[in-house]
């Protein structure tokens, strides 16, 4: 059946014209009133068509937006314009012209009234000779329209002043489904009858010219539905033997009976003369002939054949002869509904025989197609784990090539940043920036790969904390200021309040954003727009996963007035490596990542991402976050932001370069060493060129020793003792990881500080980094002035831990931010420096062998942790502990520097004035 026999069209659009009519007198444009209805103004505007009466309600309520129920009356009168409704002026004559007429004529006219809106009903009394009371309502599954029923008061009102009644009046009253007119009037004499009578006639003409295209037009759509009641009839009927076949087959489904009753069943009911089923194969396909025959064939009418089929193989035929005179059409199509049901129930009735048929040697059957199943299932896991091992080879290439791109990067960016840093020849300068965007687009497009391959293998983790969505927006936003303010376009954060927390994956929501906003400014012109817009507290169940039903969300709309996407790609936009702009000679470059990337990640936060976009107009991107964390798993969510801020991975490689670059780092020389020779630093780095990049960029501040691997770097580690330590990850015969693992935990070596620079770059990562111990975590391709500031920041956390024990005692080790290891190697110093305290035999040889240790070891320990050396920490802590005797008199000075371990009280003096800069004598009168 037809579209249009299916959707019932209530309202004629001749009762729209004088609407329309009534807003181009007052100059309201009609597009405004036909705004999201899904018919054309030419559609609308031709009087043969028709709508749906909901849209005749829109078209009144976007009426209603510029009339008010005053208007709308007015409106109404224009339904009296000539040419526009000549049957309504007709209707008008005959009501008001003639009581007799009105009487005899009233279903009649109101018929005509019904065809133009067949959803309103009617009833009509006539009380007196000069009244007439019309009631009007709708069906109760119909919305109301009081518009339309004050305007139909206009109509009448108008009418009477047309006809020229003395004092002509309508008591209109809104009731729940329409509207309720008493008419009246005054009685008229002879002169006015007969200027009636000529108006009458006047107007009659046209509106019987019209009433006969009217009664056309009725005519021509009750056709049309008695062809769709013949279909219906038709469709039943076939449904009616599909049934009856259905029914009949399922009481037996022995074979011979199933085609018997088939066969009967289609001359019977489908009224057939000959109907002959003939198999020549069962289920397997093996060779197997049975028929059946109903009716008698007549040699001078025409047989019909048809196949019968299992899973699209030919089993046999369907022969049959129609009754004389059918028509063919009809036949076919009844042929193709009653076919599916034969070919299923034959399909049944032959499984069922062939059961029957190896019923004996079941256990046979059972054990092949177990064998069968089990060979299937051994196929499937060697598949699946081939598709592992795909999977994982995909990965380890993912990650190899990832490392083998990021160390040539750090070669190529670092040397590139110094030149431009240090060179005076701005084209020398243009042309080392050009080789720094080069290659951190290269970098940019490695993290993507890795991100993407991650998602794949289903390895990427959320690790979402609470944050403040406004201040990590603000943040991404600033990160941009250069390049907008470079192409002269606003960008403007838009936001209700200052604060939305959200739980998010700070690391993956900046890609994000990222990706967007760098697509945004790509491709807006010059002196365009992007706006970023947030709305809190949406819900919305149309769209979101299951698992976040109920929740409110957060909107956040990237809008642009830029270029815009093809409708017809709209689809494609968030495909893997898709790219709008595809011709060889593209004018934006891309990889067709980072709307896909985009895409998974918002998704993995339970999220939706959707664009809206016009060619030529811009684009809206619409990021939809659930807000709480009902919808994450526990794993899902850490207790801190840390490591939030990672590298962005998105087009803002030029940032760096278009701002100030970063001095040099120095070092101070009493952050190196405590007697200002160059610390120790071992560079342990599998490949050379990078080892030479760092080695000749601290060669001054430091004596390097290096290592080729992980094995080498443990070797040199425990001989020499570094002073520092600098480790790849990605290492032969030891990673990084188990390396920097092994240091922290000994402890001879857990006092270094260790830099892991990397091309591992993701947060977990790095999260696994700083677990096993590592003081700082660097990402490959890194820059070497980043590199010099966390060894001087190590330094002097180390220069004000250092400081700290000179002001204070060192009691209060266990507070301080060094390894557990350390703290009990500390605590055992201590308590055995204390236990011997009054011994001046105690010496640093004694200390030493007593914690098991060399003292080279010892010394090398105690300063990098304290600053002292193994004999001034002894001493420092005997002066001290004098002190405190000094102070609650427990003896005189030469008593007191005994028990202490000193054995000459000169020397004690000397010591004690030079630690406090007074003589112990002053120091026990100043504290009484």
């Amino acid at each position: 059946m037809s579209e249009k026999n299916q959707i019932k069209k209530e309202v004629s659009c001749k009762v729209l014209q004088t609407n329309f009519l009534a807003c181009k007198n007052r100059g309201i444009s009609l597009d405004k009133i036909i705004h999201n209805i899904p018919y054309s103004l030419e559609y609308l505007t031709n009087k043969h068509e028709r709508i749906e009466w909901k849209y005749f309600l829109k078209i009144m309520r976007n009426m209603g937006e510029y009339f008010d129920l005053n208007e709308f009356e007015d409106a109404g009168r224009l339904h009296i314009t000539p040419g526009f409704y000549p049957e309504g002026i007709l209707a008008g004559m005959i009501f008001f012209s003639s009581n007799k007429f009105s009487r005899i004529l009233a279903k009649k006219v109101f018929e005509i009234g019904d065809m133009m809106i067949t959803c309103i009903k009617h009833e009509i009394g006539f009380p007196s000779k000069n009244n007439i009371f019309v009631k009007l309502y709708l069906d109760n599954n119909y919305e109301t329209c009081p518009e339309f029923f004050i305007s139909i008061k206009g109509y009448w009102f108008e009418l009477g002043k047309i006809i020229g009644h003395k004092n002509f009046r309508i008591n209109f009253d809104l009731i729940e489904q329409g509207a309720t007119y008493n008419i009246s009037w005054e009685k008229e004499g002879v002169l006015f009858n007969i200027k009636k009578r000529l108006n009458w006639l006047f107007n009659m003409k046209g509106a019987f010219a019209d009433l006969t295209e009217s009664h056309e037009e009725l005519i021509k759509q009750y056709n049309e539905l008695d062809k769709s009641k013949r279909i219906l009839q038709k469709q039943a009927t076939q449904l009616k033997i599909v049934n009856h076949i259905s029914k009949s087959i399922k009481q037996n489904l022995d074979l011979k009976k199933t085609l018997n009753q088939i066969t009967l069943t289609l001359i019977n009911d489908a009224e057939f003369t000959y109907a002959k089923i003939k198999l020549s194969k069962d289920v397997d396909e093996n060779k197997f002939e049975i028929e059946s025959i109903s009716g008698e064939q007549n040699q001078s009418v025409k047989t019909i054949k048809k196949n019968i089929e299992i899973n699209n193989t030919k089993i046999g035929e369907l022969l049959i002869q129609p009754k004389i005179n059918s028509y063919e059409l009809e036949i076919e199509e009844l042929l193709n509904y009653l076919l599916p049901v034969i070919n299923i129930t034959i399909h049944d009735a032959l499984v069922l025989r062939a059961i029957t048929d190896y019923k004996d040697n079941l256990e046979t059957k059972v054990e092949n197609r177990t064998y069968e199943l089990k060979n299937a299932q051994e196929k499937l896991s060697k598949t699946v784990q081939l598709l592992k091992e795909a999977q994982q080879t995909q990965n380890r290439f993912f990650t190899n090539i990832s490392h083998e791109f990021r160390t040539p990067l750090t070669l190529i960016m670092g040397p590139a940043e110094q030149i431009i840093k240090q060179s005076k020849n701005s084209r020398v300068i243009e042309e080392a920036k050009l080789i720094y965007r080069s290659a951190k687009k290269i970098n940019r497009l490695t993290n993507q790969l890795m991100d993407i391959s991650k998602i794949e293998s289903g390895k990427i983790k959320l690790k979402t904390s609470k944050q403040n969505l406004i201040s990590i927006l603000d943040e991404n936003i600033s990160l941009f200021r250069s390049i907008t303010e470079r192409k002269n376009i606003s960008m403007n954060l838009s936001n209700e309040t200052d604060e939305i927390y959200i739980y998010l994956d700070r690391d993956k929501f900046d890609k994000i954003i990222g990706n967007l906003l760098s697509n945004a400014i790509k491709f807006t012109p010059v002196g365009g727009y992007v706006n970023i817009e947030i709305k809190n507290n949406i819900l919305d169940k149309n769209f979101v996963p299951e698992c976040t039903k109920n929740l409110e969300f957060v909107e956040i709309a990237i809008s642009d007035n830029g270029l815009g996407i093809p409708k017809e790609k709209l689809d494609k936009i968030f495909d893997r490596f898709y790219q709008v702009d595809n011709n060889l000679n593209r004018e934006y470059e891309g990889t067709g990542i980072g709307l896909s990337l985009s895409k998974e990640l918002v998704e993995l936060h339970k999220g939706k991402i959707i664009v809206e976009s016009e060619e030529g107009k811009g684009s809206t991107f619409r990021i939809f976050l659930p807000k709480g964390k009902n919808h994450l798993l526990p794993s899902e969510i850490i207790d801190t932001t840390s490591f939030s801020k990672t590298q962005k991975d998105y087009d803002v490689e030029d940032l760096r370069i278009e701002k100030q670059m970063v001095d040099y780092i120095t070092f101070e020389p009493n952050l190196l060493s405590s007697n200002n020779e160059k610390p120790f630093l071992l560079i342990i780095e599998d490949n050379t060129e990078v080892r030479n990049y760092i080695k000749k960029n601290l060669y001054d501040h430091f004596n390097i020793c290096e290592a080729v691997d992980g094995e080498d770097g443990w070797e040199k580690a425990i001989n020499i003792m570094p002073d520092l330590i600098i480790s790849d990850v990605m290492m032969p015969k030891m990673d990084g990881f188990e390396l920097c693992k092994k240091i922290k935990i000994d402890e001879r070596t857990s006092h270094i500080p260790v830099i892991m620079l990397t091309a591992k770059a993701t947060l977990e990562d790095k999260i696994s980094g700083f677990d096993i111990g590592a003081d700082e975590y660097i990402m490959k391709p890194f820059e070497i002035e980043e590199l010099k500031s966390r060894i001087n920041n190590l330094l002097q956390q180390r220069k004000r831990l250092h400081e700290h024990y000179k002001k204070h005692q060192l009691f209060d080790i266990v507070d301080q931010k060094i390894s557990s290891i350390d703290q009990k190697f500390i605590s055992k110093v201590l308590e055995l420096i204390k236990n011997n305290i009054s011994n001046s035999e105690f010496t640093i040889e004694l200390l030493a062998e007593n914690l098991a240790v060399s003292r080279s070891l010892l010394n090398k320990k105690l300063s990098a942790l304290v600053g002292h050396a193994p004999g001034e920490l002894i001493k420092r802590i005997r002066l001290n502990k004098a002190a405190d005797l000094l102070k609650h008199k427990s003896g005189n000075v030469t008593e007191i520097s005994f028990e202490v371990g000193f054995n000459n009280s000169s020397y004690f003096t000397e010591c004690f004035k030079k630690q406090f800069g007074v003589s112990p004598t002053q120091f026990q009168k100043q504290n009484h």
